[in-house]
């Protein structure tokens, strides 16, 4: 069997700082380590609604993501679809449109203080409660309700 020495992962390295990382899920700043030793599987797991996280470092994340230094999610492509769906316009023309409407609606959604909360009620869509709070909270919600009516 031949050996894989090309490859530019260090595996023993990598889970190394993995089993650290989840040794200290709890423990403030365990999100800031995470993305700095493994950028791209934190980027990929923000950007993944369905992935698993322990429950502090995923409140850990929102709180990063309310705040004023959200470089690992852009919450016009990740949320503003799902959050369109939900109020009946198309994910993808929201996504692309050139419609004043879809850009204001993109636009507000990138400056959102909400995103935070708005990624942990995706993330959950079977708390209807707070899927519910953040929806009737969302100041996209004139753009997409016009929207909706337009289609």
């Amino acid at each position: 069997m031949k050996k894989h020495t090309d490859t530019a992962i260090d595996w023993r390295t990598f889970f190394g700082r993995m089993a650290d990382l989840m040794d200290c899920a709890g423990d403030p700043g365990t999100a800031t380590r995470f993305k700095a030793a493994v950028p791209d599987l934190f980027h990929d797991k923000v950007n993944d609604l369905d992935s698993l996280l322990e429950p502090s470092l995923e409140q850990e994340i929102a709180d990063e993501l309310t705040g004023a230094f959200r470089h690992d999610i852009q919450p016009s492509a990740l949320l503003l679809p799902e959050m369109a769906a939900r109020r009946g316009v198309d994910p993808d023309v929201i996504a692309v449109s050139e419609a004043p409407e879809a850009q204001t609606a993109r636009a507000v959604c990138d400056g959102c203080t909400l995103a935070g909360d708005c990624w942990l009620a995706m993330r959950h869509p079977g708390e209807k409660q707070t899927l519910s709070a953040v929806t009737k909270r969302c100041p996209n919600a004139t753009h997409l309700r016009d929207m909706a009516a337009a289609a």
